[in-house]
């Protein structure tokens, strides 16, 4: 079983995400299951006012998350697992560093294993909190969130992809996009044609090495046209 323990300001953020869709069935397969931990139950009292956050040394605008709290809570988990923290100034996701990531901490072997989330919030992390507390910084891209939580509930819903009987059939994983940095080829449904926009003719007919060779030409094709980018 692979555990995912969240900690988190906004447990109820995921709430829907667990008991829905693909996550909902790998739980009551066992191929997953998570803990949600609340910050603001190790937050420092001052004043009667619970405080996870506090003015940044130097000046500046905003509030940085406290070291204390985040320890407390780190140590509060039954498991003691690698810890990832959801930063801007983190190692960018991307399909090659999820198959690394599942290479270097996946192990087959082992009963329960799994990571451990930090969410940010604020104007992020005191510093020492990535430096002694998280093992793993891991950052969606060159844009900015209001908190980690979607950042975090990306990360589990491409990394659980990869369990074992996950998708249920492993060719599921091996076409997807990303695969040899190449992106999936199209698909198609029927009908066949709808309002005079047809399924190419090349599907339609059983001829699997000629199917083969245009889903390899297509996943080229589009991968070179999405390469460029967007431009503005």
């Amino acid at each position: 079983m692979f555990f995912y323990q969240i900690i988190t300001l906004f447990p109820e953020r995921y709430y829907a995400y667990f008991n829905s869709g693909m996550l909902k069935k790998a739980i009551e397969k066992k191929i997953i299951q998570y803990s949600l931990t609340n910050l603001l139950d190790y937050a420092i009292t001052k004043n009667k006012k619970k405080k996870i956050d506090d003015k940044p040394y130097g000046g500046g605008p905003g509030m940085v998350l406290r070291i204390e709290p985040v320890e407390k809570a780190l140590l509060s988990l039954p498991y003691q697992f690698p810890v990832i923290a959801m930063t801007p100034s983190g190692i960018t996701l991307s399909q090659s560093v999820l198959e690394k990531l599942f290479k270097d901490y996946y192990d087959e072997s082992k009963e329960i294993q799994g990571f451990t989330f930090l969410s940010g919030y604020y104007e992020g992390f005191d510093q020492r909190i990535l430096d002694y507390l998280v093992n793993i910084e891991i950052s969606l891209g060159d844009f900015i969130l209001n908190s980690g939580d979607p950042a975090i509930i990306a990360f589990i819903d491409a990394f659980s992809r990869m369990l074992p009987d996950f998708l249920g059939k492993k060719e599921s994983y091996f076409v997807e996009s990303f695969r040899e940095n190449r992106i999936e080829y199209p698909q198609y449904t029927k009908p066949r044609d709808y309002k005079g926009w047809k399924v190419p003719e090349v599907l339609l007919h059983g001829n699997h090495k000629m199917i083969e060779k245009w889903r390899y030409e297509k996943s080229l094709e589009i991968t070179q046209k999405k390469s460029k980018g967007y431009c503005l």
